[in-house]
């Protein structure tokens, strides 16, 4: 265990008002060519294997002939299946030219706009009936996030820590934007991100649309949260005459001791594609597609999905036809609300803070063999303020919607109450009205509720519903736990969900431990880090589970091995215990450090429990859906160890003190670098499709792919798996090209580099 200092438990979060309430929608342009079975994102290359196996004209796809036959493959149709249902799509799938930018929404012709739409002061009285601010002047701004001023990229970055997976989405994001910062008679607040801070999914919740109305494509019945601090250093405020006084009780509460600033959080869910309005301004034809069936029955227990490949039958059409990479684009869009307000001391940055209620299931309502779902409720966040007697819970991501249409399943009367000494003390009651689809846009989910005289504030929080709403199948009317805190009341998380490792590195990763039960809080707790891997190995199919490592599962004839190892004294561990010692208000922080073993994906999952509890029996999986630990209850960090490439340095050297060619040294990082990036991500070929555009755009390279823009939405490449190796390689490049290849010039350490064999290629190194 590293010891690291502690710091005092928050007193205010975005639960705390102000808040500043908006709603739109969010773009995600995420490119979907790196996706399996293509691409090896374990090493960041070709599927070669796979490739092997695929033809254009009857001709394999090969090292030899790839640049040529690859980009016809890759926009071919191919019939693609999924449980019964099968259709056709082409391997580049839905968005081949995307840039992965992120944006809220600002609609140019009348469509989605990202706005403010509402604020609050003080807590409500009346969970259905919160006293919003609605005329504030702040009323209206459009909020945006956005990329690193320097290099200006305009776009915040999303990219997928690792591509074949869904539990690990990141925003590099570079400030948040409320307002026209370029009028000084309007108002408006700006904050910057700290680079090394960035974004990340959480509470992904894959049944956060219960797609009733079977229109709910793929990714649409997911949702999510993300959330990020804007330290006060960074923040600006623009209040002309004090005019806005949701802006001036911000500015208020940044001035009180030991808060860190401002914090963006929201939730984003009702993900479509095909339904941009820039997509279907190129593709108006998109339209009649949505009369056709996703799910036709063609014969007995087999279906075709028609939508879909009407879908991609017109899109391909486009891309076949416009050489305009902007006209090219499916950006995927969502919809979005969220939430301003103050980020306090002792929170991270990243990951909603204080009391966590996940979903509740009993096994004994889940009935398997008639496949009815259990419990469809997401997690909650929740705080107590005991000063002002009231409960906030936020329900961003918890309450699923019914349909395409968005309207939140009605659950009934839910019961809010809390566990202490063997009690149950009701803190009142939410209706469906408090939680139906208007209530949760005006104020993002966040709800008040008074905590009544003689009920204590120290317990356990449940949350209650009747078992008919939580178990189809069910008619019971009695009301069941449907949201609860753990029982031991232990919440563990880290602002570094998303940790890249070179070869040769050792990982490190710190993580917060609150507790929230009863006195005596200052007490030592342990905490088990395991690790897991994607149930299938990278590159094979994508998976929804993760593996425990030394685990065997159905189907498996070895011990899954691990991509990393826990450095012990006087050895290794693949679990490893670390007990973390909390100060008086229940709060503590650990760390851990791990060493690659190969390139991979490894998932760290915590487990914590009182020094007076046994250690949890560890899960050989975990799911996306419950029953069970899911990846949406647990709390873990994500790792991506990259490519092994620490000895592509010395190869390129050597090929160059030895040929000193231009054209063999071109051949050398196309094969090994390039070409991949202009095929996999074709928004990159007009910066590397070609040697002159290599030359060309040499020192743009240099700099954007440079170690200390990591962090940076600049970065090239975007999708971040550019290995140590490989960097140092294009920086040699950069050499080359910078010196116009004088043949007089030779890299450094290579003892054979003054005997010429001068061969004419040398990709073989």
């Amino acid at each position: 265990m590293v010891a690291l200092p502690t710091k005092a438990a928050p007193s205010m979060t975005v639960l705390v008002p102000p808040r500043i309430y908006f709603r739109g929608g969010t773009s995600w342009d995420v490119a979907t060519g790196n996706h399996w079975p293509t691409y090896d994102s374990a090493v960041a290359e070709l599927n070669w294997a796979y490739l092997a196996t695929q033809t254009v004209d009857g001709v394999a796809i090969t090292p030899e002939n790839y640049r040529e036959l690859f980009p016809k493959w890759v926009l071919t149709p191919q019939t693609h299946t999924e449980g019964a249902t099968s259709w056709r799509q082409p391997p580049s799938e839905w968005n081949y030219y995307g840039a992965n930018s992120s944006q809220f929404i600002q609609s140019k012709t009348g469509g989605t706009t990202t706005t403010v739409t509402a604020g609050q002061i003080a807590y409500a009285q009346d969970p259905a009936d919160p006293p919003l601010l609605t005329r504030d002047p702040i009323v209206g701004s459009p909020i945006a996030i956005l990329g690193n001023a320097s290099p200006q990229t305009g776009s915040a970055r999303r990219v997928e820590l690792n591509p074949g997976a869904l539990w690990s989405s990141q925003i590099y994001v570079g400030g948040v934007q409320i307002g026209e910062p370029s009028d000084p008679n309007s108002p408006w607040l700006t904050g910057v991100v700290p680079e090394g801070t960035r974004m990340h999914s959480r509470w992904i919740n894959f049944q956060r649309n219960l797609n009733t109305d079977g229109k709910v494509e793929i990714a649409g019945v997911g949702g999510c949260v993300f959330q990020i601090g804007l330290p006060t250093t960074g923040v600006a405020i623009n209040n002309p005459k004090g005019a806005s006084t949701l802006l001036s009780r911000m500015q208020t509460a940044l001035r009180s001791a030991g808060v860190q600033g401002v914090q963006l959080r929201f939730s984003t869910y009702l993900t479509q594609r095909w339904a941009s309005e820039e997509i279907l301004a190129e593709i108006p034809e998109l339209a009649e597609c949505l009369e056709l069936s996703s799910r036709r029955e063609t014969s007995p227990g087999a279906y075709v999905n028609e939508l879909i490949t009407c879908q991609y039958d017109k899109l391909l059409k486009l891309w076949n036809q416009t050489p305009s990479m902007s006209k090219k684009k499916n950006r995927a869009i969502a919809r979005v609300v969220g939430t301003v307000g103050i980020w306090d001391k002792g929170e991270p940055s990243t990951v909603p803070w204080q009391r966590y209620l996940p979903a509740v299931i009993d096994p004994r309502l889940v009935n398997a063999n008639t496949g009815y779902a259990p419990n469809p409720l997401g997690c909650a966040n929740a705080r107590i303020d005991g000063g002002a007697r009231v409960l906030s819970l936020d329900l961003g991501n918890t309450v699923p919607e019914t349909d395409s249409a968005g309207q939140k399943y009605d659950l009934g009367e839910l019961r809010v109450g809390i566990e202490s000494g063997g009690e149950r003390f009701e803190i009142g009651s939410l209706k469906p009205s408090a939680y139906a689809a208007a209530a949760y846009e005006r104020t993002a989910g966040i709800v008040d509720m008074a905590i009544p005289t003689g009920v204590p504030l120290e317990g356990r929080l449940v949350l209650e519903a009747q078992e008919k709403r939580l178990y189809r199948g069910s008619s019971s009317m009695r009301f069941v736990a449907a949201l609860a805190e753990s029982a031991d009341q232990l919440v563990v998380q880290t602002d570094q969900r998303g940790v890249y490792v070179e070869q040769g590195e050792t990982g490190v990763i710190n993580f917060d431990v609150l507790y929230n039960g009863p006195a005596p809080r200052r007490r030592t707790v342990h905490v088990t880090i395991a690790q897991y891997l994607r149930v299938s190995a990278p590159p094979g199919a994508d998976g929804g589970a993760w593996q425990l490592v030394g685990s065997t599962l159905p189907g498996q004839t070895e011990p899954r091995a691990p991509a990393a190892y826990f450095p012990t004294p006087g050895g290794s561990s693949q679990v490893l215990t670390v007990q973390v010692a909390l100060d008086d208000t229940g709060y503590g922080r650990g760390s851990f450090s791990f060493a690659p073993i190969e390139p991979g994906f490894p998932t760290y999952v915590f487990f914590p429990y009182l020094d007076s509890n046994p250690a949890p029996k560890l899960p050989e999986q975990i799911g996306p859906v419950a029953p069970g630990l899911t990846t949406l209850n647990a709390f873990y960090a994500c790792a991506r160890i990259m490519p092994f490439d620490d000895d592509l340095p010395a190869k390129f050297a050597e090929c160059w003190n030895r040929t000193h060619s231009e054209d063999a040294a071109y051949e050398f990082v196309d094969r090994h670098i390039f070409a991949a990036y202009a095929l996999i991500y074709p928004i990159m070929a007009g910066l590397v499709g070609s040697k002159q555009k290599l030359i060309d755009n040499n020192s743009g390279i240099q700099e954007r792919t440079s170690a200390a823009l990591r962090d940076n939405s600049a970065y090239l490449p975007i999708t971040r798996e550019l290995s140590a190796g490989k960097r140092a390689v294009i920086a040699m490049w950069g050499q080359l090209v910078d010196k116009g290849f004088t043949p007089s010039f030779d890299f450094p350490g290579d003892p054979q580099g003054a005997t010429r064999t001068a061969p004419t290629s040398c990709v073989e190194l």
